[in-house]
């Protein structure tokens, strides 16, 4: 792993991709169209878990549409760039807040250096991930909240501190993904609304993704998932299952959006976004 923590690994990864606004352009257009589609004209306020460079956030956008936003990454560097690219020096409207939004990075972070075991630390990381991290405990709530493909980095982290093969591997991923969704909707005002956006697969292993005309992208998504040809923990059914399973009563089920292509050079990723509204 980079550097000594997860958070210069995930620091590194923005600095690699800082540049790429021309290339994240359909990715984020495809984004500010979903939050346009399913946001209510009334909602004013939105929160944007895992904002990185900004690079597939359209902020002069977000910030015209929303009266409060505020952007939360573990990289506050990466955000502060971000937002000074797109905003300049004295944004309105855009507030940072640099988070962990799992509990669990710094005891990953020392089973990966070695400094403890997974054995010894495997009824903590239990605790913390079935608990709420602090951003959603902090009482305040947003009419929109938004995952830009951060629940494919949590799932990461996992997988650098247990190997795939450890049968806690899925028990972890699995705990991570529940606790996600679960800190979004603590995070929703009444009436709000969740866009959860996921990758979950990549043109490692589906190397025809770049030809695939957008017509035939679902399509082409449900054979990858047939074959399980997916991230671990990222089946877009099996996540719209989770989080129809977490939804308060009188919820109706989660949309699972048309999926598509999300240009990360050098891979193509394939992508979905999943909606619920909440009463």
């Amino acid at each position: 792993m980079p550097g000594d923590s997860l958070i210069h690994t995930f620091s590194a990864r923005n600095a690699k991709t800082r540049a790429d606004w021309t290339t994240f352009a359909a990715h984020r257009e495809r984004i500010t169209q979903i939050v346009a589609e399913h946001a209510p004209p009334s909602a004013a306020s939105v929160c944007v878990l895992g904002a990185g460079n900004c690079t597939d956030l359209d902020l002069p956008w977000l910030t015209g549409r929303f009266q409060n936003v505020l952007l939360t990454d573990l990289d506050a560097a990466a955000m502060s760039h971000g937002v000074q690219a797109q905003l300049g020096d004295a944004p309105q409207r855009v507030r940072c807040l640099p988070a962990d939004v799992t509990n669990v990075y710094p005891i990953l972070d020392d089973v990966i250096r070695g400094q403890s075991g997974m054995n010894e630390r495997m009824p903590e990381l239990r605790e913390q991930l079935a608990a709420l991290p602090a951003l959603a405990e902090s009482g305040e709530k947003f009419d929109c909240v938004i995952s830009t493909c951060l629940l494919s980095q949590l799932i990461d982290a996992i997988r650098m501190a247990v190997p795939e093969r450890d049968p806690r591997f899925l028990e972890l991923v699995l705990a991570v993904r529940r606790q996600h969704i679960a800190a979004m909707l603590a995070l929703l005002a009444s009436g709000g609304t969740l866009i959860l956006v996921t990758d979950f697969t990549s043109s490692l292993t589906s190397p025809d993704l770049a030809t695939v005309p957008d017509s035939q992208l679902a399509a082409y998504a449900a054979q990858q998932v047939a074959a399980r040809n997916f991230f671990t923990g990222l089946n877009p059914k099996a996540v719209s299952e989770a989080l129809a399973q977490l939804l308060p009563a009188g919820c109706a089920a989660p949309l699972l959006l048309h999926p598509w292509r999300w240009n990360l050079v050098p891979r193509l990723y394939l992508v979905t976004a999943h909606i619920a509204r909440i009463p």
